[in-house]
């Protein structure tokens, strides 16, 4: 069954693979596609995109492929995992895993945690400008800024250019030194 799947998709994949850059990969292909056992096929193909340089397919197919019990597990995976990748070193910790005030709600929570782990500047994306209050972090000692991203450009195929997509679009198209250097387009405010 997977063999016939993977002769569906023979195409599409050589495509990907060769994408003017990889001539060998059709003839990798066609031997791949040629009674190969199931297991063997599919950890043959995941070889072939590391091989080839297609680390980011594999990456995601270990992020979806994370059991999905726990959204907030699922999603700390899948933030460890991009880290990783992009080789960032920051140690993260679970809110979750921190003994806390669980009555607390929305701003009050943040700062009890703040509080917990001595923290004296707290980031928080944009968008929390409505929710958390500067003047309300500065009574209790702690600096509260909000990231906000610049506008950033890169090559999407050849479509015109959508911004603001995700991480993972970003990873698509970019390399690691590439995207590192993206990671530091931002203002605090």
């Amino acid at each position: 069954m997977i063999v016939l799947i993977f002769v569906l998709f023979a195409k599409p994949v050589i495509a990907i693979l060769t994408a003017n850059r990889y001539t060998n990969a059709y003839h990798f292909a066609r031997i791949l596609s040629i009674g190969v056992v199931s297991t063997y096929l599919m950890s043959a193909i995941e070889g072939i995109i590391n091989a080839f340089g297609f680390t980011k397919v594999c990456l995601i197919n270990k992020i979806i492929g994370f059991p999905k019990d726990n959204l907030a597990n699922f999603i700390g995976n899948s933030i460890e995992l991009v880290c990783d990748y992009l080789d960032i070193k920051t140690r993260l910790i679970m809110s979750s895993s921190i003994e806390k005030n669980n009555s607390l709600k929305a701003q009050d929570k943040i700062l009890d945690i703040c509080s917990i782990l001595k923290a004296d500047t707290y980031i928080n994306a944009i968008g929390g400008q409505e929710l958390y209050k500067k003047e309300d972090f500065a009574k209790e000692g702690i600096r509260l800024d909000f990231i906000k991203s610049k506008y950033i450009e890169y090559p999407q195929f050849k479509n015109e250019f959508v911004p603001w997509l995700s991480i993972i679009d970003v990873m698509m198209f970019n390399s690691v030194g590439e995207i590192s250097f993206m990671l530091d387009k931002y203002d605090l405010v």
